[in-house]
């Protein structure tokens, strides 16, 4: 499995050698699809984008500073740009948002979608306890997850609300632990409710 983090992604030049900029994009929304176009690259870091609908409640949801991830499929692999909000405004029947890229850009190569490095800062709960572990990488059937402390439940929820998706946590089982002198490292199989779960995250990963 071969990622990476780029943190001067030229977004002008992504966009057109792709054929990006005139492609509808579908992002969810608080478990809502909606379709938007790059509108228009306006810096080096920094993007217009065009959200084919005039619903006020997705007005509403586009709050400032919220964040999303654009995810693109292109010949090299997949693309996970994750951005923030800075300005709304209606024209017409459209939304225009302009939008900053947030943090480094996930490049997951086309070599293979197995498992992506993650290495974030994330909550996980367990018997009415909230502790926080670094979640190593993540797959669509599970994670490695690395803390300070013990966990001594056989099941634990993962808080994955930095993804986006239509739910925040879930479920999962250990399903193997190792103890070494930096930490408690643990192998996780999420327990899904129901398969749209399971396609959801698969969608975001792959």
């Amino acid at each position: 499995m071969a990622t990476k983090l780029i943190d001067d992604l030229d977004l002008k030049a992504f966009f057109e050698e792709n054929g990006l900029s005139t492609k509808e994009i579908e992002i969810k929304i608080g478990g809502q699809s909606y379709s938007l176009l790059i509108n228009e690259i306006l810096a080096e870091k920094r993007m217009s984008l065009k959200f084919l609908s005039n619903k006020s409640s997705l007005l509403e949801k586009l709050t400032l500073e919220k964040k999303l991830v654009l995810a693109f499929r292109v010949d090299s692999g997949i693309y996970h740009l994750p951005i923030i909000i800075t300005d709304k405004r209606m024209e017409e029947d459209e939304i225009i948002c302009l939008a900053n890229l947030d943090n480094f850009v996930l490049h997951i190569e086309r070599r293979g979608f197995e498992r992506i490095e993650i290495n974030k800062e994330v909550n996980y709960f367990f018997s009415a306890q909230e502790r926080v572990g670094l979640l190593e990488n993540l797959s669509a059937t599970g994670a490695k997850l690395i803390s300070e402390k013990k966990i001594s439940a056989n099941k634990i929820e993962l808080d994955l609300s930095f993804i986006g998706l239509s739910f925040n946590k879930l479920s999962a089982e250990v399903v193997w632990r190792n103890q070494k002198d930096d930490g408690y490292f643990y192998g996780l199989k999420f327990d899904f409710e129901n398969i749209s779960d399971y396609r959801e995250l698969q969608d975001w990963l792959y």
